[in-house]
């Protein structure tokens, strides 16, 4: 989960001075960009996927036939998982700035102010054995991401009220929220065949 260390990574800039007040409300003020992230990674719906299981299904099968994930559906998981990160981020203060949903950004790499950036360096090429055992390769993933995830929410609730005191966040904690959301985004886009390498 290191910096650089993935085809596509998630690049997080340091601690920054936080208004108290939207600090206080940052739960309500997420509020549409966490709707908007679910509707597109498919959280919390139980018969519609969203976009990123969607393309992520729709890849599966090309990469799987052509070994090699076409460029359209990569560049919309990697417009969800770019403004689901923002989100992420956003309600986890690790960011001040509000996620922005604008399509027209660049389609691999963000515009450079924000806070937030998703690299991509990959060239589509998939290996067929790991696309068909994607799922399988991801469970051990998915156990960690989950028991990392129980102590990202606590260190949240902790940053909340130093934040809220100091009206910045707390560096170790910062550093471990912004590692959390790298490992996952390294994962996501494993799983929906963003980037070929086995995650580290």
């Amino acid at each position: 989960g290191r910096a650089g260390s993935y085809p596509v990574d998630l690049e997080i800039d340091e601690p920054v001075r936080q208004n108290r007040w939207t600090v206080l409300f940052r739960v309500i003020l997420a509020i549409p960009s966490q709707l908007l992230a679910s509707a597109l990674s498919g959280g919390g719906t139980s018969d519609a996927g969203g976009a990123m299981l969607t393309a992520g299904f729709l890849g599966w099968f090309a990469s799987l036939v052509r070994g090699r994930m076409p460029d359209g559906l990569r560049d919309l998981l990697v417009y969800t998982l770019r403004y689901t990160a923002q989100a992420y981020a956003y309600l986890f203060l690790v960011t001040p700035r509000y996620p922005d949903a604008d399509p027209a950004e660049p389609r691999i790499e963000l515009a450079r102010d924000h806070p937030i950036r998703l690299h991509v360096d990959d060239d589509l090429s998939r290996s067929r054995l790991t696309v068909l055992f994607r799922l399988l390769l991801f469970l051990p993933h998915l156990v960690w991401l989950v028991l990392w995830g129980i102590a990202v929410y606590l260190a949240v609730i902790a940053n909340w009220f130093v934040a809220l005191v100091r009206g910045r966040p707390a560096d170790p904690l910062h550093r471990f929220v912004a590692a959390y959301l790298r490992y996952w985004l390294h994962v996501q886009a494993f799983l929906y065949l963003v980037a070929n390498p086995f995650p580290g």
